[in-house]
């Protein structure tokens, strides 16, 4: 009976190591856009967390010939909120001098744990037919809960334009 228990242990231990192997070569595959036969919507649609975790983010030569110039997007570091005492907030903006057809912004809040990332928050915003900004602003109740690693991951959107960001602070709550 007990080697019955030792063959099924041996099994797990197997699959957790082929499991383990194969999360690390997914963030490898996620750095990847969406293919030129992707559609906006259906990039936008994809919520991939191996992505988000990763921080899929261009270098500044790609981001400047493919992201309009009139348009930036940001991260910007997760932070104690003054409006809401006892939140960690982040604020993910895109922002465009000039009309627009589509804006969009999306921000995942995570925290670091001793298992990996644990995710606290997700805000989106969207206009169409704009300029200015939108402003997605994920935030988590972490009153007590100590000293953690907090890090937010963006997705900006403008008309057929995409980009991702990230930022990360370290907070005493």
């Amino acid at each position: 009976m007990n080697s019955g228990r030792g063959a099924g242990m041996a099994r797990r231990l197997a699959v957790i190591g082929v499991l383990a192997i194969l999360a690390a070569l997914v963030p490898a595959t996620a750095l990847a856009g969406p293919s030129e036969n992707e559609t906006l919507s259906q990039a936008a649609a994809v919520d991939d967390q191996s992505s988000w975790q990763s921080g899929a983010t261009a270098n500044a030569a790609d981001v400047a010939a493919a992201y309009p110039a009139d348009c930036i997007g940001v991260s910007d570091y997760p932070h104690l909120s003054e409006h809401n005492p006892g939140y960690v907030a982040a604020q993910v903006r895109t922002e465009c001098r000039v009309q627009r057809g589509w804006m969009y912004a999306r921000g995942k809040l995570y925290r670091d744990r001793w298992y990996g990332p644990q995710l606290l928050s997700t805000a989106s915003s969207s206009t169409k037919w704009t300029y200015g900004k939108v402003r997605a602003i994920p935030s988590w109740k972490c009153y007590g809960a100590g000293k953690y690693t907090y890090r937010i991951y963006g997705y900006h959107e403008v008309d057929d334009w995409y980009k991702y960001s990230s930022n990360s602070n370290t907070l005493w709550c």
